[in-house]
């Protein structure tokens, strides 16, 4: 009989190396800012996601549609959690289509949009006063009218304009234009005589996507008291004196 000896044996060493999963952020809703926007003024977003992968950092942009990113953050998330990230970028004088991004590192895993958001356009307004009678006893009524007018030449619709004491500002009467921009209305002359002046204002309204701004008219000058009564009187007496005087 043959007989074998078998001797100890082992295979050699393997080593298994596993990879972390990496994070996997997916967009869950975007909060998009409303429209229009007046150019120069923040726009914020705000971006809903979660991370379908492993631990990590991720992040969320904001960019302009074909351009530049706007506003990017980066936070750290871990496997399956939801988040919020808060986008926020200048408004151009002009609309602007956007895109909402999310991924790791340099590779996008997820996008929204587009979305346009649009700019409030700008036009001057001009604005005309008028007091009738300009000179009055106290207390009596006295009617201010004037017009509002766009630089463009539109209509500006129905707005509301104050009539102000020029000097302390106080707020003396206020009335809405016509959808042409003229107005008219009437307040009563102060109870003690003197010299007062006012001026009317606009303060400026957002019409259709267009920001109506704000005007106000050069002071008029309102007379009150029994001077206003007495001087064409003292000036017919004196025009007399010089007729007879000369005779």
């Amino acid at each position: 009989m043959m007989r074998y000896n078998l001797g100890n044996s082992m295979s050699p060493t393997r080593t298994l190396n596993v990879s972390p999963l990496a994070p996997n952020p997916d967009i869950t809703g975007v909060n998009w800012p409303s429209s229009p926007k007046t150019p120069g003024s923040l726009v914020t977003l705000s971006v809903n996601l979660v991370n379908n992968g492993g631990d990590g950092d991720v992040f969320a942009r904001v960019r302009e549609q074909g351009g530049s990113v706007l506003n990017s953050l980066t936070q750290s998330m871990t496997a399956g959690e939801t988040g919020s990230f808060g986008l926020g970028f200048t408004m151009p004088s002009n609309d602007i289509t956007i895109m909402v991004e999310v991924g790791v590192g340099s590779t996008v895993t997820d996008t929204s949009g587009p979305r346009t958001i649009e700019a409030l356009v700008g036009v001057a307004t001009s604005l005309t006063l008028s007091l009738n009678p300009s000179s009055t006893m106290p207390g009596n009524p006295v009617t201010w009218s004037g017009k509002l007018s766009r630089a463009d030449g539109l209509d500006p619709g129905a707005q509301t304009i104050e009539l102000r004491d020029d000097y302390s500002g106080a707020l003396v009467d206020q009335t809405n234009t016509s959808t042409n921009g003229s107005f008219s209305a009437s307040f009563n002359a102060p109870s003690s005589p003197g010299t007062y002046y006012y001026a009317a204002r606009f303060n400026g309204a957002q019409v259709s996507g267009i920001t109506l701004a704000p005007s106000m008219t050069s002071e008029k000058r309102l007379s009150v008291g029994v001077q206003t009564i007495f001087v064409p009187i003292i000036q017919i007496i004196t025009g007399m004196a010089l007729v007879l005087g000369g005779a």
